[in-house]
């Protein structure tokens, strides 16, 4: 979610998060742990493309974090492609890249297909810490998009990787 601060439109406050709770998390050593992710940043566009943000970080295994971001958006005809490094500014230093690219086949038509990625990279200085790809194939009805998707998740520096698939649904603001 993103909201204008001033009037010019080059100021902004944004806010990001994701929850994700485990259905079933079997028995054993090193099973994933429910997650909490917040960010919330102070935004200023530097155009319509670029923006530069800085704020706070928060997930339930590193704590807060002071945050800097760059983030690069392209608007196309029938879809987005946005691509966000971020880097903590603190001792527990950790460098991220957010990708998300949208591709609505026959965005004029009533219903459109859509084909949506998102994935997140973040590494640290004992190595990788957190990665998911996120793929999604559905339709779109008026302002909600519903349809099937399979998110791989890797934890740690052994890479420990979960999958998760079924069907989702998303409201476009």
């Amino acid at each position: 979610v993103e909201f204008p601060l001033s009037a010019s439109g080059n100021f902004s406050c944004q806010q990001l998060g994701s929850i994700l709770k485990y259905y079933d998390k079997g028995s054993g050593k090193n099973l994933p742990k429910d997650e909490l992710m917040n960010q919330s940043y102070l935004v200023y566009n530097l155009s319509e493309k670029v923006a530069v943000k800085s704020g706070l970080f928060y997930t339930n295994v590193g704590g807060y974090q002071p945050s800097v971001a760059v983030q690069f958006k392209w608007k196309l005809k029938q879809g987005i492609l946005l691509l966000s490094p971020r880097a903590n500014i603190s001792r527990v230093q950790a460098y991220e890249l957010f990708s998300l690219v949208e591709y609505k086949i026959g965005a004029d038509k009533k219903w459109p297909v859509v084909v949506r990625y998102q994935g997140m990279s973040s590494v640290g200085v004992k190595g990788h810490n957190r990665s998911y790809q996120a793929f999604r194939l559905g339709m779109q009805v008026k302002k909600n998009q519903v349809g099937a998707g399979i998110t791989l998740d890797e934890f740690g520096k052994e890479g420990r990787a979960y999958s998760n698939y079924g069907l989702y649904f998303r409201r476009v603001w």
